[in-house]
């Protein structure tokens, strides 16, 4: 089954690179970055690339820790025949509770996922004030 996403839950985007909410996801927070040229296995990408997508989760790291305080959080992403997208793409899932993570496929959306108004708007602002003071 394809992961879900949509337009709305795009958290930052530029000419290289994608992050977004992901809609099936397993918690509050859980946000995917993708590269704009498709790879389809990890070890394709270019290094300047790869620094790029590893700077970005780094920083989308610790706005989850400022915004939600978890308890922990788990990075993966899956190639080959067990790609959810069918090319390379980065899942940061912030960890609450052990109950809660699984990596499962449902019809049935996490109401979470819809929280993308309040949790886009909080996180924009913290990605740009991030990168203004990379600048």
């Amino acid at each position: 089954m394809e992961l879900k996403t949509s337009r709305q839950s795009v958290l930052y985007e530029d000419s290289e690179l994608t992050i977004m909410l992901a809609t099936d996801s397993m918690t509050k927070g859980h946000a995917i970055i993708e590269p704009k040229e498709q790879f389809s296995y990890f070890e394709k990408l270019p290094a300047d690339l790869l620094k790029k997508i590893m700077s970005f989760a780094q920083l989308y790291v610790r706005i989850i820790k400022k915004t939600y305080n978890p308890k922990g959080y788990s990075m993966m992403q899956n190639q080959g025949q067990f790609s959810d997208r069918h090319y390379f793409s980065r899942h940061i899932i912030p960890r609450f509770s052990k109950e809660e993570f699984s990596w499962y496929y449902s019809d049935i959306e996490n109401p979470q996922a819809f929280e993308f108004s309040r949790i886009k708007e909080f996180l924009q602002v913290e990605l740009k004030d991030s990168l203004n003071k990379k600048s």
